[in-house]
């Protein structure tokens, strides 16, 4: 017989947001960032994907810093993913 498995915060956070969909987690995201960078990448989604996001915006109560933290090392692996260089300097701070 095996020991019962003890549920961590993090634990319950990751299987807390492997429920979410993409749309649910970028509006996480967006709520994390702040008002000033969120309305940045807002500016740049369709009419379709604006409104879905900030439909999920407007569900959302309290988040959890594990699910923050959660939140962020998902999109860090899929930002690492995504790229193999970045390009920083001056015109990307324009």
């Amino acid at each position: 017989m095996s020991a019962p498995t003890e549920t961590t915060p993090a634990s319950a956070a990751a299987a807390e947001v492997a429920k979410l969909n993409k749309i649910q987690k970028l509006a996480i995201l967006l709520v994390m960032l702040g008002e000033e960078s969120a309305g940045r990448i807002l500016k740049v989604l369709d009419e379709h994907e604006l409104d879905a996001v900030s439909s999920e915006m407007s569900k959302l109560g309290l988040i959890s810093r594990e699910v923050q933290l959660e939140i962020l090392r998902e999109f860090n692996a899929v930002a690492v993913e995504a790229s193999t260089a970045v390009l920083g300097g001056a015109d990307f701070t324009r």
